[in-house]
């Protein structure tokens, strides 16, 4: 992950966005799995983690 995200960030940030995303997807899915995603939305995991990486990696490419 934080190769694919070197054309965005650089050292500490990189390090740090990829544990963010890491961890953003694992508890989307975690939800998902246990059925409690949809105390949150009525989204599907699929369209909430394809949601927070687009506008993840949109946020992060705006400040690079």
């Amino acid at each position: 992950v934080e190769d694919a995200l070197s054309p965005l960030t650089s050292g500490k940030e990189r390090k740090l966005a990829a544990r963010t995303l890491w961890a953003s997807l694992h508890g989307i899915t975690a939800l998902a799995k246990s059925g409690k995603l949809d105390v949150v939305t009525d989204q599907t995991g699929r369209h909430m983690a394809r949601h927070m990486v687009v506008n993840y990696l949109a946020g992060l490419a705006h400040h690079a």
